[in-house]
């Protein structure tokens, strides 16, 4: 009577503990779908970060041809400076890109082992209950045959 009473408390934990992980994983699911809303958001302020350093530079590039003396090299100093800006723009577009890779594989990462762990709970509730099935046979004084792993 105390060993089912026992198992079955056992049995309950071990549910309980299945739910947390099932929580764990829609947790991390849905991490992910943020992590790629974030990742959007972030792509569209680098799109219109280079749409105004095309805009910035095309204005200057008309500025150039309507200036001269030293305004003209200020022009051209200015418009080198944008240019070396869409440079480590487009280094910092490739860093971002990577990370949201990384991020992405570590989350799926994540998902694979948590759907991992959820299989060997299932394993161990399916061992204890035989274990539990063996004692009690055995308890009956019948034989026991249990299959081999």
């Amino acid at each position: 009577m105390k060993n089912e009473v026992f198992a079955r408390e056992k049995r309950l934990s071990v549910r309980d503990l299945a739910d947390k992980f099932e929580k764990g994983l829609s947790a991390a699911a849905d991490g992910g779908a943020n992590l790629s809303i974030e990742a959007k958001l972030r792509e569209l302020a680098l799109l219109e970060k280079h749409v105004l350093l095309e805009k910035l530079t095309n204005a200057l590039e008309s500025l150039r041809g309507r200036v001269t003396g030293r305004n003209k090299d200020d022009v051209e100093d200015t418009i080198s400076m944008v240019a070396d800006l869409a440079v480590k723009l487009s280094q910092s577009e490739g860093e971002l890109f990577e990370e949201t890779e990384q991020v992405k594989k570590l989350a799926n990462f994540l998902k694979q082992v948590m759907e991992m762990e959820l299989e060997l709970q299932a394993l161990r509730i399916q061992l204890a209950d035989m274990s539990m099935y063996s004692h009690q046979l055995q308890k009956e004084g019948q034989d026991v045959c249990l299959p081999d792993f």
